[in-house]
């Protein structure tokens, strides 16, 4: 996993969430993981769950309008 110093230091660090987020399946391979765009697609859905989780419902919405922003 290869995150930037400064995904450290934010107050929510969505980024390492995102990127363990795509450990979701240990096993996956090549042939099961056809689709790139689900993976993407799932490790911005269990980033989004970690971060209402963890750090409640105000920063989950900010990380959901800037993803609806990038789209």
């Amino acid at each position: 996993m290869l995150v930037s110093g400064s995904s450290l230091r934010t107050e929510v660090p969505a980024n390492i969430y995102h990127e363990l987020a795509r450990l979701w399946n240990l096993r996956a391979t090549t042939e099961a993981h056809l689709s790139r765009f689900f993976d993407e697609a799932f490790a911005n859905y269990l980033t989004a769950l970690a971060i209402r989780g963890i750090h409640g419902k105000d920063a989950f919405r900010r990380f959901m309008e800037n993803l609806r922003k990038k789209l």
